[in-house]
């Protein structure tokens, strides 16, 4: 088990997206090691590479490792393992908060040109209903039903 950070925190690479998980969960003391490199390694694989959702996952992992920990008083010398679950839980609700807010409602096609791009990006969903949609197209002379009217 491995714990690295070397301060570089991105999403280019690996290390970077390692960096960048540590970072945003205040895991940078090589002094009071939190979470492994494969630990960390294993929330970005299954988030996708998502550095928001593995701080997210981490910060729970974190919040349940600490809630299972009794908190211990030797002399003058206290480790409140329960301080360290709450002060986790409060970065936890700010985390979720921020990706409510990065969720955001997106409304589409609000200009001329953001309609236009939609209506010609094949990989965005098309709406249901169209203007025009039910309009009866010209007929031609050929057409059987339209002779001798």
């Amino acid at each position: 088990m491995t714990w690295t950070y070397a301060g570089t925190p991105g999403e280019a690479t690996a290390d970077e997206l390692r960096d960048a998980v540590r970072f945003r969960i205040g895991d940078t003391d090589e002094t009071d090691k939190q979470i492994t490199d494969e630990e960390i390694a294993y929330l970005l694989d299954q988030s996708g590479d998502s550095v928001a959702v593995a701080s997210i996952q981490a910060i729970v992992s974190l919040i349940s490792k600490y809630s299972r920990q009794a908190d211990v008083r030797m002399g003058k010398t206290a480790i409140r393992a329960g301080q360290r679950a709450s002060a986790y839980r409060s970065l936890l609700a700010q985390m979720r908060m921020e990706q409510t807010i990065l969720a955001s409602v997106f409304a589409g096609g609000l200009t001329k040109s953001g309609k236009d791009s939609m209506a010609s990006d094949t990989d965005a969903v098309q709406p249901a209903f169209s203007v025009g949609q039910d309009d009866i197209m010209d007929q031609d002379s050929t057409n059987p039903d339209t002779e001798g009217s």
